[in-house]
C-alpha cells in the first residue's frame, strides 16, 4: 500500500491520497507565500490548480489523475484503467475508500450507460460466480460508492446512439475511400488527428496527463495474464455480436491474402477505416461525452465531495483536456 499525502492547501484535504509528505511541505513552503497578501487574495482553486500542474506528474500515484475542475473548483480524480485488471480493481476500490473515510467522496462517475450497465447487474449480481470470475474495477467503485450513501453515474454514450454512430462513420469512410484524392486526404489528418489526441499529455492549466510511468506497474502488467480471458468472456456474454465481427475479419483477412498485392491493399484499406473509426468515434467523441458527463456532476448542487471517474485509460487524457479547457466541453 501507498502512502500519499497532498501538498494541496487545506481546503482540499482529499488530495493527501495523491502527492508528497506533509512535513516536506511544511519546511520548504512554496516561495509564493512569502508574498504575502499577493498570495492570500488567490482563490483555493488557482492555488490548489498550481500544484497540480508543477508536482503531480512526478509524485502521484501511478494510474490516478487528480486535478481541480476550474468551473465548479471541485477536485476531480480519474482512475486510468485496464478493463478487468486486477490492479485497476484494486486501485478504484482503494482511491475510492479512501476518500470515504476522509469522508470527501462526492459520486463516483462511471465509463458505461444505463443499458449495458442494467446487463453487467443482472449478470454479475453480488456474490454470484460471474460477479468473481468477471471482477472489474467499475463494480468496485460502484460498491465502495454505494455504501457510502454517495452518487453513481453512468457518464458514457448510450450504446444505442454509439452503433448508430459507427454506421454513420462507416459509411463515410469507405465513401471517402472511393474519392481519391480528397477523400484519402480526409482519411489520412482523421488518423493523425486522432493519433495526436491519444498521445497527448498536455492540457491548458492542467499539467501533464498520464505517460509511460503510468502503466510501468508489474502488478498491472502481470494483471493482462487475467483481464484479457476476462474481457473475452464479458464480450462473448454479453455482445456475442461482436466476436461474430471480429472472427469475419479475420476469415476475410484470410481470403484476400490469396489475392497477393491486390488482397494487400484491400485489407490495408479495411485497416484504415477501421482505425479511423476507433480513434475518432470510439475514443475522440467519447472523450467528449465522458468529460461533459463529469463537469455536470460537478456542477451538481449539494454535494462538494470529490467526483472520482473510472475510466478506461486511453480516455483519460482526452477526459482531462476537456474538462481543463476555458471553452465547456459540450459547446
Amino acid at each position: 500500500s501507498m502512502s500519499l499525502v497532498s501538498p494541496w492547501p487545506r481546503p482540499v484535504p482529499s488530495l493527501q491520497l495523491h502527492l508528497g509528505s506533509p512535513r516536506a511541505v511544511a519546511a520548504k513552503p512554496p516561495r509564493r507565500e512569502a508574498r504575502g497578501s499577493r498570495v492570500a487574495g488567490l482563490p483555493w482553486v488557482a492555488i490548489a490548480a498550481g500544484t497540480v500542474a508543477r508536482r503531480a506528474t512526478t509524485r502521484r500515484e501511478q494510474q490516478v489523475l487528480p486535478f481541480v475542475e476550474p468551473q465548479s473548483g471541485r477536485e476531480v480524480v480519474l482512475i486510468a484503467s485496464v478493463h478487468f485488471n486486477p490492479q485497476s480493481v484494486e486501485k478504484a476500490t482503494s482511491v475510492t475508500g479512501r476518500l470515504v473515510e476522509e469522508e470527501q467522496l462526492g459520486a463516483v462517475v462511471l465509463e458505461t450507460c444505463p443499458t449495458r450497465w442494467k446487463k453487467v447487474e443482472s449478470m454479475q449480481q453480488p456474490g454470484s460466480p460471474l460477479r468473481a470470475i468477471l471482477d472489474n474495477e467499475m463494480q468496485a467503485a460502484e460498491d465502495v460508492a454505494k455504501g457510502a450513501g454517495k452518487e453513481v453515474v453512468l457518464g458514457d454514450q448510450r450504446i444505442e446512439d454509439l452503433f448508430q454512430q459507427i454506421g454513420i462513420a462507416w459509411k463515410e469512410a469507405l465513401d471517402d475511400l472511393m474519392d481519391p484524392p480528397n477523400g484519402w486526404w480526409r482519411t489520412g489528418v482523421e488518423i493523425l488527428q486522432g493519433l495526436q489526441l491519444l498521445f497527448e499529455r498536455k492540457s491548458s492549466g492542467g499539467g501533464a496527463g498520464l505517460g509511460l510511468w503510468d502503466f510501468a506497474d508489474p502488478k498491472l502488467i502481470a494483471g493482462f495474464a487475467v483481464a484479457v480471458p476476462r474481457y473475452l468472456l464479458s464480450t462473448a456474454l454479453k455482445a456475442p455480436t461482436l466476436i461474430l465481427v471480429v472472427v469475419g475479419l479475420y476469415i476475410f483477412s484470410s481470403l484476400v491474402a490469396y489475392l497477393g498485392f491486390l488482397g494487400d491493399l484491400i485489407f490495408l484499406a479495411v485497416e484504415m477505416v477501421l482505425l479511423r473509426i476507433i480513434l475518432c468515434v470510439l475514443l475522440r467523441d467519447r472523450d467528449l461525452i465522458l468529460a461533459e458527463s463529469i463537469r455536470r456532476t460537478c456542477a451538481a448542487p449539494g454535494e462538494r465531495g470529490t467526483v472520482v471517474a473510472v475510466l478506461g485509460a486511453a480516455h483519460c487524457n482526452g477526459v482531462k483536456r476537456h474538462l481543463m479547457a476555458e471553452v465547456p466541453a459540450g459547446s
